[in-house]
């Protein structure tokens, strides 16, 4: 299954998450009804922001189709809900969830671990809306904060790109083109896709239990990354390994940990934690995730699977769809 925000990958994305702008220093409260976003396109209205992701998971017998999982999300000022359905599939979504995982976020001199689906609940109190466009987290007992912006983008009337974009919005349907077959798509009038993108107050790795890992070493793990290769431009590329750093974090910086940047400057990072390797994200402390506009269409491929009610109704119609027709 793909990793959303504010579920394992959170934390991205994964977010999922992609680059936008914003600022720590922003302190206003937009919880306050009476002094509303002065954007009515915001996010973040009213002190509260909801979005929909999906989720695809494969059905248990041989031969099984691929099901898909709806969450619906909601924000506001020391709270968070969800409500997770089963768009279509066989056994339900939430039976096919992993109910073991663990979040963790570490850096110098701090570790954080949390139960899944617990650690969003446990940092909800916590929650501040800034403005009609970002929001921020305090991790338990610490000064550690993670702020997520959000950019809306109108995808009314918007179908399938052509194959292989090099700029544009990329949604679902261009996501998972196998499932979604048909060539007459289009989003209908209201629909709103949202790009998100975080950063933290100190430079932070974060990974989760059930995130891709090995016994080898960070040594074995930065020369199997050459072997691997991004997207550039609408086009793949061998990865450029630049900057790379070893350090060691953790509460007692006793876990050893490596990060490098590609050739557009993301962050690549991995983590040794009770002997295992773990695939990692890492934040620097003061830029985004992600340092490119990619909330901008004309600069590249703008990732796009956070929706709005309209957007995501029209998306769960063409889900039934395509799985009575496989």
């Amino acid at each position: 299954m793909k990793q959303s925000i504010f579920t394992s990958t959170i934390l991205c994305t994964a977010l999922v998450l992609t680059a936008c702008g914003g600022s720590d220093d922003n302190t206003s409260n937009a919880g306050d009804t009476s002094n509303p976003p002065p954007n009515a396109n915001a996010p973040i209205q009213n002190g509260v922001l909801n979005y929909s992701v999906f989720d695809i998971y494969s059905e248990n017998e041989v031969g099984g189709k691929n099901g898909w999982g709806r969450i619906d999300i909601a924000f506001r000022n020391g709270s968070f809900s969800e409500t997770k359905s089963t768009v279509v599939g066989t056994p339900s979504y939430e039976s096919s969830l992993t109910k073991d995982d663990i979040d963790y976020a570490t850096g110098n001199n701090f570790f954080f671990a949390m139960p899944s689906d617990l650690g969003i609940q446990t940092i909800a109190a916590s929650l501040k809306i800034l403005d009609g466009n970002n929001l921020e987290f305090t991790y338990p007992n610490s000064d550690v904060r993670t702020m997520y912006n959000f950019v809306a983008i109108d995808i009314s009337g918007k179908g399938k790109n052509v194959p292989n974009p090099k700029t544009g919005i990329v949604t679902d349907l261009d996501n998972y083109t196998s499932y979604f077959k048909s060539t007459n798509y289009a989003y209908p009038q209201g629909s709103v896709c949202y790009v998100a993108n975080s950063k933290t107050n100190k430079p932070l790795y974060a990974f989760y239990k059930n995130a891709q890992r090995d016994q080898e070493t960070l040594e074995q793990w930065l020369a199997d990354e050459k072997n691997t290769t991004i997207r550039v431009n609408g086009n793949t590329q061998p990865v450029q390994i630049q900057n790379v750093i070893y350090e060691k974090v953790g509460m007692n910086n006793e876990l050893p940990a490596v990060r490098y940047q590609d050739q557009l400057g993301i962050y690549h990072a991995a983590v040794i934690y009770q002997g295992t390797r773990y695939d990692a994200t890492y934040t620097d402390g003061k830029n985004f995730e992600a340092p490119i506009a990619n909330s901008d269409l004309s600069k590249g491929i703008v990732q796009c699977d956070l929706y709005n009610k309209v957007a995501a109704d029209y998306l769960a119609e063409q889900m039934k769809l395509s799985y009575s027709q496989q």
